[in-house]
């Protein structure tokens, strides 16, 4: 019960401090992979404060395509990640990260950063999917599709926006501790 009231706490302090929930896409989960789609929600209040797909320089993985649904062909009208950086730097910059598997976001968006030579600071990350572990007191079975049947909101889709939203009112389910 303890570990549950924590997470209660971690929940509403997260709303209350400004984060934001982030979620990306990858051209695949490798070292030399990038992110292709970036979604950027407020947690307190579900405002969507960034959603852009981008070309990336590396092809999407074939396995990584069956997951989004999306070829390195259908992004060939996209903007570059730089060019969009200074549009998603302020919503990421001095607050909270959330995202339901944040070792995943964190890396490919480092690995992303670096591939286009943009320093990032290094922002504080907070596992979505880890809290909610603690929450319902397990570590396995996890999934953002499985936890949102779990909490009965609605899921997210492989596309950026809806499982940042998804995550989103993960957190707020845990904040309401419904």
């Amino acid at each position: 019960m303890e570990k549950r009231n924590k997470a209660v706490e971690w929940a509403k302090q997260m709303c209350e401090q400004g984060a934001v929930v982030i979620d990306t896409e990858a051209t695949g989960g490798a070292f030399e992979d990038e992110v292709f789609e970036i979604a950027v929600i407020r947690a307190a209040d579900g405002v969507v404060l960034f959603d852009q797909m981008f070309k990336p320089k590396r092809p999407i993985a074939w396995h990584s395509s069956r997951v989004h649904g999306f070829t390195t062909k259908d992004l060939k009208n996209c903007p570059k990640f730089a060019d969009l950086w200074d549009a998603l730097r302020p919503t990421i910059h001095d607050v909270p990260l959330l995202a339901f598997n944040s070792s995943f976001d964190q890396r490919l968006l480092k690995q992303t950063c670096d591939k286009y030579s943009i320093e990032m600071a290094e922002p504080q990350w907070h596992c979505v999917m880890k809290k909610y572990g603690e929450y319902v007191g397990r570590k396995t079975g996890l999934s953002l599709a499985k936890v949102c049947e779990e909490l009965g909101v609605v899921g997210g889709n492989h596309r950026a926006k809806e499982d940042a939203l998804a995550a989103t009112r993960v957190v707020w389910s845990m904040a309401n501790d419904r």
